[in-house]
């Protein structure tokens, strides 16, 4: 466990340059949508909220966002970054912040953490438990792949590799970090098991939850298809 968070110590400060390729104004325009669509509400519940990117874009549409790490260095940084917000540390399946919200976020595959069906239906209970009437739920949750891997060029001294085998059950899903640092190459290696589950699969854990759904693709109003589901449930 120490050298775990002795590593995400050194990754945290590297988590926002590592995604910023990322297309977070495209997520916030959908998340934004969809909440204008169902209850045009303004308070929103940030699961696994890491650095605080989306936050950041969600607060300048309007919203007031609370976010929820389990991880400490993250929740730091968001922070520093955003003082105005509030942060919590907690886990998706059995935080209480006694208080109820317009829409709850977990994102970034977040939900896939839960290695069994019965941990996916309890972290979605916990989040309909925060939930106000007529509120969202919007995940996204990555359909299983075979082996693959791809690495991003973050510029001249920095590269990012990952890869993954969703073949069993559990997948381990490695990261590895490159970093040219005074002439030296420095080298982060991570590990996350997570379980890749069917669009069957999460469907039956979201009616076993009591809650409907509706299913998107890639974060589109209108993709028929994709690679990442992006699931809006409601009560």
């Amino acid at each position: 466990m120490e050298k775990k968070e002795a590593l995400y110590r050194e990754f945290a400060q590297y988590y926002d340059k590592i995604y910023a390729k990322r297309n977070y104004l495209k997520e916030v325009s959908f998340i934004d949508s969809i909440i204008k669509k169902h209850n045009r509400g303004k308070s929103i519940l940030e699961v696994a909220c890491g650095t605080g990117n989306h936050t950041k874009l969600l607060l300048k549409k309007g919203y007031s966002v609370v976010g929820i790490d389990k991880n400490k260095q993250m929740l730091n940084l968001a922070k520093k970054k955003l003082p105005q917000v509030e942060f919590k540390q907690g886990d998706m399946r059995d935080f209480n912040l006694n208080k109820k919200f317009d829409a709850v976020l977990c994102l970034f595959t977040v939900i896939n953490y839960n290695l069994t069906t019965a941990g996916v239906i309890k972290s979605l209970q916990n989040f309909k438990r925060h939930l106000k009437e007529k509120g969202v739920i919007i995940f996204d949750a990555p359909l299983p792949q075979k082996h693959s891997y791809h690495a991003d060029f973050l510029d001249k001294d920095s590269v990012v590799l990952y890869t993954r085998d969703d073949t069993k059950r559990i997948s381990n899903f490695f990261i590895y970090w490159m970093f040219r640092k005074k002439g030296k190459v420095e080298v982060l290696r991570d590990s996350h098991p997570l379980r890749f589950y069917t669009l069957k699969e999460i469907s039956q854990a979201i009616t076993k939850a009591g809650l409907k759904y509706k299913v998107y693709w890639n974060f589109s109003l209108t993709k028929k298809k994709g690679r990442r589901p992006v699931i809006v449930c409601t009560n």
